[in-house]
């Protein structure tokens, strides 16, 4: 949590150094929920900084541990970040569907609290097709 911390606060050099690091400590770890947090933390600092293939790439290694460890909330996270990835790099179409469908499973599975972070990368791609109507309702 000190990557986003470091992020919010002004620091993006320290927030992917603390990233980074707390995804080698998890890894070295073996602690599967660990290395599930600090993916997610990378994923989004990575998205946040623009760093859209690296940001692509945590998000796929989030959704095939999420499948193999049955950890289905990450698999989620994976695929809204990956949605997230698309709409970043103007490929509208296939993040909104993505990123839609991913939504609906994460509120399916009682989750909540990074929706806020997500509904706001959808409600960009809304406005980046001139779907003003449709962004505002998101």
């Amino acid at each position: 949590m000190s990557a986003l911390r470091l992020w919010l606060t002004g620091w993006p050099e320290q927030a992917i150094d603390h990233a980074v690091r707390a995804q080698a400590r998890a890894e070295m770890l073996a602690h599967m929920l660990s290395l599930m947090v600090a993916l997610t933390s990378s994923a989004q600092i990575r998205l946040l900084r623009g760093e859209c293939t690296a940001a692509f790439a945590v998000a796929q290694r989030l959704i095939d541990l999420g499948q193999e460890y049955d950890f289905v909330l990450y698999e989620t996270m994976g695929m809204m970040f990956q949605g997230s990835v698309w709409v970043q790099d103007g490929a509208l179409d296939r993040g909104l569907a993505l990123l839609t469908a991913a939504l609906a499973r994460y509120r399916r599975l009682g989750s909540a609290a990074s929706a806020p972070f997500f509904l706001t990368v959808l409600a960009q791609a809304h406005l980046q097709r001139g779907q003003v109507e449709e962004g505002l309702v998101v």
